[in-house]
This record gives structure tokens, sequence and C-alpha cells, in this order.
């Protein structure tokens, strides 16, 4: 039982020896999407996350429904778990 006090004091020295700093400017999220420039300027970074997690699910069907069975295995009973879960 000797370890736990020794953790906690631990823990506080780590603590108050991270030096705290007055914050000079606002950190926030963008109120926009912020736009690409190369690429046009009317694509957004939320299109590109998108269009990326678009190509991932059309992949991930088509590598899990390539061999159907009667009774699913691997990636086929996780599509399936994962559509029957919608309803």
């Amino acid at each position: 039982m000797r370890a736990a006090p020794q953790r906690w004091l631990w823990l506080v020295a780590v603590l108050t020896a991270v030096p705290v700093f007055a914050a000079e400017e606002e950190h926030s999220l963008p109120q926009f999407a912020v736009k690409i420039e190369q690429w046009g300027g009317f694509i957004t970074n939320s299109m590109v996350v998108s269009w990326i997690v678009a190509i991932g699910l059309i992949v991930f069907a088509r590598i899990a429904t390539r061999d159907m069975k009667h009774v699913p295995s691997g990636a086929q009973h996780l599509m399936e778990w994962l559509i029957e879960s919608l309803f």
C-alpha cells in the first residue's frame, strides 16, 4: 500500500512543474470550411474527408460482399451487423 501515495506525489510534482502561459491568441475551430485553393478554390476540407470516407465504405462493401454465404463470417458478418444495427 506504500506505492499509491508515491504515485500521487509524482503526479502532483509533474503537474505543478508544467508552466502555465497566458493565452495570447484565441484557438478555436473555424466557423466555415477551409477552402483548398490548389484544387480549384471551391473544394473544402470537409468535401475531401467525405470523399475519402465514401470511397472507404464502397471498398469495404465490395470486399464484404464478394463471396456471399448463408452463414456470414469475417467482413460479411461485420457488414451485416452494421446494417442490421441501423434498423
